[in-house]
């Protein structure tokens, strides 16, 4: 899979159990993964140096609004969700 794919994927099956801002959060993060590290990135090529470094992506600014650190761990917490649901599914292993 490549990540568009998997994303895609992702908010297709999970997205029918979730309430419409949930899904909306979850697509927001989906944008913000996909403008990091690019929509034909292959899920098993992203590292954990790479997240942190999306970590860090998050935090410089937006506009001219710097994003709150909940707000950061709030899209972490979700790419945790996402990722761990590609190890359930065996896409990724740990």
């Amino acid at each position: 899979y490549n990540l568009k794919e998997f994303l895609e994927y992702f908010i297709e099956t999970k997205g029918k159990h979730l309430k419409p801002g949930t899904l909306r959060n979850h697509r927001v993060t989906a944008s913000h993964l996909i403008a990091f590290f690019g929509e034909n990135r292959t899920l098993s090529s992203i590292t954990v140096g790479d997240a942190e470094d999306f970590r860090n992506y998050l935090r410089t600014y937006k506009g001219d609004k710097k994003r709150a650190e909940a707000t950061i761990f709030k899209q972490i917490r979700r790419c945790r969700e996402i990722f761990g649901h590609a190890v359930k599914k065996e896409i990724l292993f740990k």
